[in-house]
């Protein structure tokens, strides 16, 4: 399984917000862009889908920025990675069994969902307080 950039960039950006609001403080996306080398507009496409899962939470105006809008202890690095990738398993057949035809005899399946199975619960138990703590 590769991520993308959206799963890979999106993960760096989240946790350093983590990082420097964890005084209940938000942070701008031109200073997460100058502290990750993240371009601000792609920053504006990825911040959308985590604002919409309640994974991130803003504040309007020419002061304002971004902040977790849960506690980084609740936020798994799973639900980031899911809020932003198309999907997020080793292949698309897990997820969906209709996308193939050959899905109820596939001698591949079970290895499929058993990856699928560990990966999850990997990430699953990553939490953004992990990360930004070492």
């Amino acid at each position: 399984m590769r991520l993308s950039t959206r799963g890979r960039y999106g993960l760096q950006a989240v946790c350093h917000i983590a990082k420097v609001t964890q005084d209940g403080s938000h942070i701008s996306l031109m200073d997460v862009s100058k502290s990750t080398g993240i371009s601000e507009s792609y920053l504006e496409q990825l911040v959308r889908p985590l604002k919409k899962d309640c994974i991130l939470g803003s504040v309007r105006g020419s002061q304002g920025g971004y902040y977790l809008a849960r506690p980084a202890d609740e936020i798994t690095v799973k639900d980031v990675l899911v809020s932003l990738e198309e999907f997020f398993a080793p292949t698309e057949c897990v997820l969906r069994s209709d996308l193939c035809s050959r899905y109820s005899k596939c001698p591949y399946r079970l290895i499929w969902e058993n990856i699928n199975e560990k990966l999850n619960e990997s990430v699953l138990n990553i939490s953004l307080s992990d990360i930004v703590n070492g």
